[in-house]
């Protein structure tokens, strides 16, 4: 083949004519024209004849092209020409031999362009089968998972971690004793050196809502440096959530690589199916944000043989605890409390207050949020410097920032997750304790305006509410709230009347006989108009 390096033994060194790079260094090569789309006929390497083209050859995308060979039907696959492969990987594909693992017939390097011969599978991609074929739980414990267990552990005791394992990436090989899902496309895969176990990466290509959350760019190791780090249990994370998307069709994740992180570092987790139990237990182990905790071959082997020890699932438990940050940063720690995400912080705070205002105030807490959300962080940091003679609302305000979902906690040992729901329980027990108190409304306005649904107009009324009055604010804010409310027999009759509520007590003779009692009959009767 003029033109052509076909690989040599690993450590040979090759020239060839001129339009040949040489192999083992991609420094030098030059710039190839794009093949594009190729009709049938066309010739490849001089012996593999085009049948059809799946998809052209793209400067940023590789060339897919069905053929006929010596080895019977083939793909013959051509690096996109902005993409070269990694020629240490590359040059091993054709020595990987593992029944989970797509065939490379071989790797051929002509005129700047990187070809593999690979074997062509007729049952297409995981991500091309219908939908009650993907949801068939059965299929996945028994065929599945078994098999792309073995590939990944034979892939990993080379030191090849994938990097990119999904539905379109796992191809299903037809035979006479039925399907195979079998792995393959190794465009941005890595080889761990020697004894390593990870190793950081600046390559910036992925399919992010498939990666685990270490490997995403902006990951942040404990020096405080971003780099993505991969390992051999990023994959397992890949294949996780792989599983979960055959199961229910989507993994809900946000394919945006900021807004993913996002969703880790603020302590959110992937929804898991509801059943069957036993692949709940397996997604709950490949699924663990820390990377030390997460399973792996030996637990996912274990899984499938039913013999998972106390340890394996013990390691669950931890990482639930744990969170994302666990493998990025210490833990902050408040008595026996620990956090490694934004939400573990903000309930550790809520159960150690005193402890967290002196550390949130003396500013030691804001390196540890820098690291996991650099915006979020200057807003606490802000926050710290405007309410540095308010310690109480510092703490309130930044335990909102860090978990939004949280609900309100009232003085009286309840909780609400609606402004509605506040104006209920704030009179249960008889009078509010909302009633006399100025910071209870303060408080209300920033849940109102920092919870995961803001609402800062009515934000704003409360604040101003809270200057009032104090033997009616609580009214007021009610009526805020929802003005359909009817009336208590606290409120004062001449405003009553002067704000002319639509609904209620139709006369001022109703008004002044307290139809509705104390404030906690006025909150039963409310809620029959919420």
């Amino acid at each position: 083949m003029d033109g052509t390096v076909k690989v040599p033994p690993r450590g040979a060194a090759t020239t060839g004519p001129e339009g040949t790079a040489r192999v083992g260094s991609n420094r030098g090569a030059p710039r190839a024209a794009t093949l594009g789309h190729l009709p049938p006929g066309r010739m490849l390497l001089d012996e593999y004849q085009v049948e059809e083209t799946l998809h052209p050859h793209e400067t940023e995308r590789p060339g897919i092209f069905r053929c006929t060979g010596p080895e019977g039907e083939v793909v013959v696959k051509v690096a996109a020409t902005q993409g070269p492969p990694d020629l240490a990987l590359w040059r091993q594909l054709p020595s990987l031999q593992h029944v989970s693992v797509l065939r490379t017939h071989e790797v051929v390097e002509r005129d700047g362009l990187f070809y593999e011969v690979q074997e062509f599978c007729a049952g297409g991609t995981m991500a091309d089968l219908p939908v009650p074929m993907a949801q068939r739980p059965q299929w996945i414990e028994q065929k599945f998972v078994p098999s792309m267990n073995a590939g990944l552990r034979y892939l990993h005791e080379r030191g090849i971690i994938h990097r990119d394992i999904k539905p379109a990436n796992i191809y299903i090989r037809l035979s006479p004793s039925g399907r195979q899902a079998v792995i393959g496309d190794f465009d941005i895969s890595s080889v761990l050196q020697g004894d390593q176990t990870s190793r950081s990466t600046d390559r910036a290509d992925a399919t992010w809502r498939y990666s685990a959350p270490e490997t995403l760019p902006m990951y942040q190791v404990r020096s405080g440096r971003a780099t993505a780090t991969v390992s051999r249990t990023a994959d397992y994370y890949s294949l996780g959530l792989t599983i979960i998307e055959l199961l229910l069709g989507t993994t809900g994740l946000p394919g945006d690589q900021v807004e993913l992180f996002r969703f880790y570092t603020t302590g959110q987790t992937v929804a898991l199916p509801k059943g069957p139990e036993r692949l709940v237990v397996l997604l709950s182990g490949l699924l663990i944000l820390d990377r030390e905790l997460r399973w792996g071959g030996d637990e996912v082997d274990r899984w499938y043989r039913n013999a998972n020890t106390p340890e394996d699932l013990q390691r669950i438990e931890q990482g639930r605890r744990r969170g994302f940050g666990a493998a990025a940063q210490d833990a902050v720690r408040f008595g026996s409390d620990e956090a490694y995400d934004l939400v573990g912080l903000a309930e550790a705070m809520s159960r150690n207050p005193d402890a967290a205002k002196r550390d949130l105030m003396r500013g030691r807490l804001f390196g540890w949020i820098y690291q996991l959300d650099n915006n979020l962080g200057r807003k606490i940091e802000d926050d710290c410097e405007r309410l540095r003679n308010d310690p109480d609302a510092a703490l309130f305000r930044t335990i909102l920032h860090c978990d939004p979902a949280r609900p309100f906690a009232l003085p009286n040992g309840t909780q609400a997750a609606t402004p509605i729901e506040w104006v209920r329980r704030a009179a249960q027990g008889g009078q509010s304790p909302l009633a006399t108190a100025d910071a209870p409304l303060a408080r209300f306005a920033d849940w109102l305006e920092l919870k995961a649904t803001p609402e800062t107009g009515l934000a704003a009324k409360i604040r101003e509410i809270g200057k009032t009055d104090a033997r009616t604010r609580f009214e007021e804010a009610a009526y805020a709230i929802d003005s359909r409310l009817p009336y208590p027999a606290t409120y004062p009759l001449e405003r009553a009347l002067a704000q002319g509520k639509p609904q209620g007590p139709r006369t001022p003779e109703e008004i002044v006989l307290g139809i509705m009692g104390s404030p906690a009959d006025w909150a039963s009767g409310a809620s029959a108009v919420a």
